[in-house]
């Protein structure tokens, strides 16, 4: 950068670094923007770390630039967060934070001294399920950013550091840019999303529809993110409403959809009062939270008796984690991130459920056309309704011998 001039958008100051952070530990710096010129400005912000000899702290693909717009003259206030891997050496450190049109063209950068130091001492934990403790020896994986443990008692498996991490959600959304691509609030991010996610939806909502009819029925989606199945089901004659924690969602679906979403089961029974559903959905979101325990209670609570619950998680027991686990480990393991905290077989679930209060499970078959139809969308255009009909019935057909075949990637469970 030339200092005799000054650039569109300046690092005004970089503030409340993380002097040092434990390996497995979040780094947080906050970092302030100016707006120098008096038109809008679209740039990336990037972060990485480094050594003082500027060797890369880890391969591990953390970071993503990150796009903003700035108003002319505006200055702004934007949160870096850096997931600091276990495998990262003890040393000082240079997190570096850069601004630019692109990454060879930076208007201006900053860097700030950082210790990374040995994880905290964490000797044991406690199973959210069967309430057994839990040692280091029990520790099944020892991935760059996760340790996860088995439960020797039940057979749970879950994050074994995650108490150090109760506000990961929020946090990871951080790091991977989710709640900036809400904030766009754009009707095309709403488009674009319905019109993938079309297929493995409204095969969801026909198969509640199948089990409960559809005429007044209430339906509550936990984890309901923009509210695209909250919409599919509404079509189909559904009375609904959401929750969702991350507040940019939140405030799209209620603009973009007109939908009755909230940010938490607490405030849902605020201005609802005890208010109970003939279907609760969580369709990848309980792998997520903090307590599963008290959040299938939730569910319970919030059902009819007799109401359907629905589930959908990872399936831990995949046959490619099992067949696979050190000679491909990104097949094996390709949805253990930090993002999760749990992991669930069959009979942790069904345990679980049980516990809460719901004497009958059953295990579906998962749809995968909505995935499926990402993978193939621009062979004959996208979105192309010959093409998803096809990959539908051949989807869906495929799902059926995973399910038969005890294969399946993802467990379905209907209970009541």
């Amino acid at each position: 950068m030339n200092p005799a001039k000054v650039p569109p958008v300046s690092i005004v100051q970089c503030r409340n670094p993380s002097p040092a952070v434990h390996r497995g530990d979040i780094l947080h710096a906050t970092i302030e923007l100016s707006n120098n010129t008096k038109q809008a400005q679209s740039l990336f912000v990037w972060f990485d770390v480094a050594s003082f000899d500027r060797e890369p702290l880890t391969t591990y693909p953390f970071f993503k630039p990150v796009e903003l717009s700035l108003e002319a003259g505006q200055t702004v206030a934007h949160d870096a967060y850096v997931l600091v891997p276990y495998s990262a050496g003890t040393n000082d450190y240079l997190l570096r934070l850069a601004v630019g049109p692109t990454e060879a063209t930076r208007w201006d950068e900053r860097f700030l001294e950082i210790s990374v130091v040995p994880q905290r001492e964490l000797h044991s934990n406690n199973c959210n399920l069967c309430g057994a403790e839990v040692r280091e020896e029990s520790i099944i994986r020892r991935d760059p950013s996760i340790r996860l443990a088995k439960c020797r008692s039940c057979g749970l498996v879950f994050d074994f550091d995650m108490e150090d991490t109760q506000s990961l959600l929020y946090q990871f959304g951080k790091i991977c840019g989710g709640g900036l691509t809400f904030q766009k609030n754009t009707p095309t991010i709403i488009e674009e999303y319905d019109r993938k996610n079309e297929l493995v939806l409204g095969a969801e909502i026909e198969r509640i529809s199948r089990e409960t009819g559809s005429s007044g029925k209430r339906l509550l989606d936990f984890g309901c993110g923009t509210g695209s199945l909250l919409a599919e089901a509404r079509r189909s004659g559904f009375q609904v409403c959401g929750v969702e924690t991350d507040e940019a969602a939140v405030a799209l679906a209620r603009r973009g959809r007109d939908l009755p979403v909230y940010a938490s089961i607490e405030e849902l029974r605020s201005e609802r009062g005890e208010d109970v559903f003939d279907v609760v959905v969580a369709r990848h979101t309980v792998e997520h939270v903090s307590n599963p325990k008290q959040t299938f209670r939730e569910f319970r609570g919030l059902l009819r008796p007799g109401g359907l619950l629905v589930i959908i998680v990872p399936h831990f027991n995949f046959f490619t984690r099992r067949i696979l686990p050190n000679s491909m480990p990104r097949v094996s393991y390709g949805f253990i991130h930090k993002g999760h905290q749990y992991y669930f077989t069959k009979n942790t679930l069904s345990e679980y459920l049980k516990g809460a209060g719901f004497p009958d499970i059953e295990i579906r078959y998962s749809i995968l056309g909505g995935f499926l139809s990402r993978w193939t969308e621009g062979a004959e255009g996208p979105g192309e309704p010959g093409m998803n009909r096809v990959v539908a019935g051949t989807s869906k057909a495929f799902s059926r011998l995973l399910h038969i075949s005890r294969l399946s990637p993802v467990l379905t469970v209907y209970a009541r």
